[in-house]
C-alpha cells in the first residue's frame, strides 16, 4: 500500500511543477552573485561562472541541475552536491538554470576577461491546496 501513496505523491508533485493548475504558487527563485574575483588561470577572452544550486521545495542541493547559455550553445550540469563550473566567453550573456521538477531561471550577467563569478541559485515550486 505504501507504494501506491508514493506514486500518487509523485504524480501530484509533477502536476504542480508543470504549472497547469490554478492552485499552484510558483517560486521563481533567487539568483545571487556572491563573489567576483580575478582568476589568473582563466583562458584569454573568457570568464568563469561557478556556484551552487539549491532546491527550495525539498530543502536539498540541486543535484544535476542544468546550467546553459542557449545563444552560445554551451552548458554544464551541477554535480551531486549542486556545484557547477562553466567557462564563458567575455560579454553579456543570459544564463539559464533548470532543475528537474522546478522552475527555470534566466539571469543576464556581464562577464569580464579572467573574472570568476560565483553565484548561489535557489529554485523550486510550491503547491498550495
Amino acid at each position: 500500500m505504501k507504494k501506491a501513496y508514493i506514486v500518487l505523491i509523485t504524480i501530484l508533485l509533477v502536476s504542480c511543477a508543470s504549472n497547469n493548475y490554478d492552485n499552484v504558487d510558483v517560486i521563481k527563485g533567487k539568483f545571487k552573485i556572491t563573489n567576483r574575483t580575478i582568476d589568473k588561470n582563466c583562458k584569454e577572452g573568457y570568464a568563469i561562472l561557478t556556484g551552487n544550486v539549491y532546491d527550495i521545495f525539498t530543502g536539498t542541493v540541486g543535484a544535476y541541475a542544468n546550467i546553459s547559455i542557449e545563444e552560445l550553445k554551451v552548458g554544464t550540469s551541477a554535480n551531486e552536491k549542486g556545484d557547477f563550473y562553466l567557462e564563458v566567453p567575455v560579454g553579456e550573456h543570459t544564463i539559464q538554470i533548470l532543475l528537474s521538477g522546478s522552475t527555470t531561471m534566466h539571469k543576464t550577467i556581464k562577464f569580464k576577461e579572467k573574472e570568476k563569478v560565483e553565484v548561489s541559485v535557489l529554485l523550486g515550486t510550491v503547491c498550495i491546496w
